[in-house]
């Protein structure tokens, strides 16, 4: 049986991704963007923006001058070694390595604004904004926030969760293309699931069912 192929995300799209964020950065007046993803342990809907810059693992902050590319800044170790592991099995990671930093507390980003010139910038925030229903007043710590802004008295950092929310709504064809992909797979779990469900059949059996792999 031929191996169906599993679609994924190119530098094709990262190019038009991050040409999409130059386009509304050149807009909205602003010098850079600054994104604050929520760790994939955060809740059921997670702000995970910093994933659309990086195609990397979720809960990164990431700073995009807008003349040059973004800086990714991670949490953590494990997650240095999540791009290794990728490096390793022959993927081609967004963010290369010389872009990356070790933490992400407000010391780093402190460090990388001023790498980048940025200390009297107009920046975009990520972050900030509402996000209903479980972030009504932003996802940012207060303490790493206030100590960014005591650093860069002045710089303009302006909320854009709205606009740029709106902006990566519609779908390019790689984004349709993994949308069908993993709808296929929810449609086979599904299957799976109402197959094995009957009177007296226990719950855990019904959920291994739509786990399980089945050629998805």
């Amino acid at each position: 049986m031929t191996e169906a192929r599993i679609p994924v995300f190119s530098t094709i799209e990262r190019d038009r991704r991050w040409n999409l964020a130059r386009d509304f950065m050149a807009r909205e007046g602003l010098d850079a963007l600054l994104v604050f993803g929520e760790h994939e342990d955060a809740g059921p809907a997670p702000v995970a923006y910093d994933t659309w810059f990086t195609n990397g693992r979720v809960g990164t902050t990431v700073v995009f001058p807008r003349t040059g590319e973004p800086v990714s800044l991670l949490p953590g170790p494990m997650f240095v070694m999540d791009h290794l592991e990728s490096r390793r099995r022959g993927d081609t990671p967004w963010i290369p390595p010389h872009h990356l930093r070790g933490t992400r507390h407000s010391g780093t980003i402190i460090e990388t604004l001023d790498e980048l010139s940025l200390a009297e910038a107009v920046i975009g925030v990520i972050g900030l904004g509402s996000h209903m229903p479980w972030h009504p007043e932003g996802i940012i710590p207060y303490g790493l926030w206030n100590n960014v802004l005591s650093r860069f008295p002045d710089a303009v950092f302006e909320p854009v969760d709205l606009p740029f929310g709106q902006l990566v709504m519609p779908l390019g064809e790689e984004e349709i293309a993994v949308l069908r992909h993993s709808a296929r797979i929810g449609d086979a779990m599904v299957e799976a699931m109402v197959a094995t469900a009957a009177p007296g059949v226990p719950e855990s059996r019904v959920y291994a069912a739509g786990m399980c792999d089945q050629d998805r």
